[in-house]
């Protein structure tokens, strides 16, 4: 079914109609919205999916799929910052190339919709922890990508971080599973048949990565340290995590995806 495109804009999570007057009025930038759960991207031709998540109003996430051929698209330039060109150089493979750049030109659209200016003017830099954050704005965000799947959150309020896997065959499972779960987690996921191992291992992997991204403390906490249970229920899991006598209590659950990816969303409270 075919859905008008209208003009929207935001302000603090609210949707709602302007018109360029009172946009320009209130100082907010005009983005091209597809009903209320898709934004726009015209230089990909593609939009973004905004995604169900159980942790309140501030909070926002949003999927795309990028095209999975290099002459597709071009990404413009003006949204690739030099770092990023540098780190894209080093790639060897084409696909993996240009898979990377195009993930960082969407959270640059993304945060620009979202109201941080420009997309060719957003600086995105590192915190003392080495967490990727806006210079000069309190928005917080979290990128995730798996091949072509693109994951984003964003939080105005609260730290944020998130994970996307593609579904695929992991190999040397259990032997994974034995030093990535804590021994709760892993008497637990033993206990389930073999076809679904590897899917609750997927979704165990995607919640701990969301906890320590959202915590900025990437692999100084060791996995296995981290409790985070694997149910699907809608319900965020509390977690609290410690590294260098500084603790932090963080909220995790999976995310609806669609069937091929695994997703999940961790919020610092």
């Amino acid at each position: 079914m075919h859905r008008p495109e209208h003009r929207y804009y935001k302000n603090r999570w609210q949707w709602g109609k302007a018109s360029a007057a009172e946009i320009s009025a209130i100082g907010l930038r005009e983005v091209s919205m597809v009903g209320k759960s898709s934004l726009r991207l015209d230089w990909l031709g593609a939009s973004c999916e905004e995604v169900p998540h159980p942790f309140g109003e501030g909070i926002s996430f949003w999927r795309i799929d990028l095209p999975m051929e290099v002459r597709q698209v071009t990404v413009p330039d003006r949204l690739i910052c030099a770092q990023d060109q540098a780190r894209a150089g080093r790639l060897r493979d084409a696909l993996e190339r240009f898979h990377f750049t195009a993930s960082q030109a969407v959270l640059r659209s993304v945060l620009s919709a979202l109201g941080c200016g420009p997309e060719d003017r957003i600086q995105i830099v590192r915190d003392g922890r080495g967490k990727p954050c806006l210079a000069g704005n309190g928005l917080r965000f979290s990128l995730s990508r798996s091949g072509a799947a693109v994951l984003i959150g964003v939080s105005y309020s609260r730290e944020i971080g998130v994970d996307i896997e593609c579904m695929r065959y992991v190999p040397n499972l259990e032997a994974l599973a034995r030093n990535q779960l804590s021994a709760a987690e892993f008497a637990v996921w033993r206990q389930a048949c073999a076809e679904a191992r590897n899917l609750n291992f997927l979704r165990y992997w995607t919640r701990k990565e969301a906890c320590v991204k959202a915590a900025g403390v990437g692999l100084a906490v060791p996995l296995a340290d981290i409790h985070v249970g694997c149910e699907v229920n809608g319900i965020p899991h509390r977690v609290t995590l410690h590294h260098s006598g500084a603790a932090w209590t963080v909220q995790v659950a999976s995310l609806q995806t669609e069937q091929n990816v695994i997703a999940a969303a961790a919020v610092v409270e």
